[in-house]
């Protein structure tokens, strides 16, 4: 039986309102406190459950903001819907995404996520083609502006014939 997480609460008294530390949040009226757990975006779960450190890398991380902004231009040149459709497959996909260090396997990771479980209405293949180079671009690596190399694989993806390794094995063949 695999080992499991126990947290016991423990009442406490309840705080003084006219007294205030810097670091409390002062809206906070929670009676119960609980211990601290591993933040889950410096640890990665494993199958034999136990916490294991990722390595970060140097890279700069992708944030929501960023990716959004991606977006937002790439609707208001080519036209769409901009409303977000699923914000939770954009916090997982780049919260995965942040945790590999190879370029190549984090830009095919975010290639194949942004496809695959589409976080927008409209424009998510055209914004994870933007990402993909942008992170390749993070490395001064770049696709051939002439090669057709991504359309295909964006096809493929819509039509559940390549994976993730598959984009990645064409992505280290074609960024120089």
């Amino acid at each position: 039986m695999p080992h499991q997480t126990v947290i016991r609460w423990r009442k406490v008294p309840k705080r003084n309102r006219s007294v205030r530390n810097s670091d409390e949040d002062p809206g906070s009226i929670n009676r119960y406190e609980h211990p601290v757990l591993p933040r889950r975006s410096s640890f990665s779960r494993r199958e034999n459950n136990t916490w294991n450190r990722i390595t970060h890398t140097a890279m700069n991380p992708l944030t929501v903001d960023l990716i959004a902004g991606i977006h937002a231009g790439v609707i208001a040149q080519d036209g769409g819907d901009a409303r977000v459709l699923s914000e939770a497959a954009l916090h997982q996909m780049i919260f995965l995404a942040n945790s590999i260090p190879d370029v190549y396997r984090r830009a095919a990771f975010a290639l194949y996520s942004l496809c695959a479980y589409p976080p927008f209405r409209d424009g998510n293949e055209r914004t994870a083609q933007s990402v993909a180079e942008l992170v390749l671009g993070q490395e001064n690596l770049h696709i051939t502006p002439g090669d057709d190399c991504i359309l295909p694989l964006i096809a493929g993806i819509a039509a559940y014939t390549v994976e993730p390794e598959d984009i990645e094995r064409v992505v280290r063949d074609h960024a120089h």
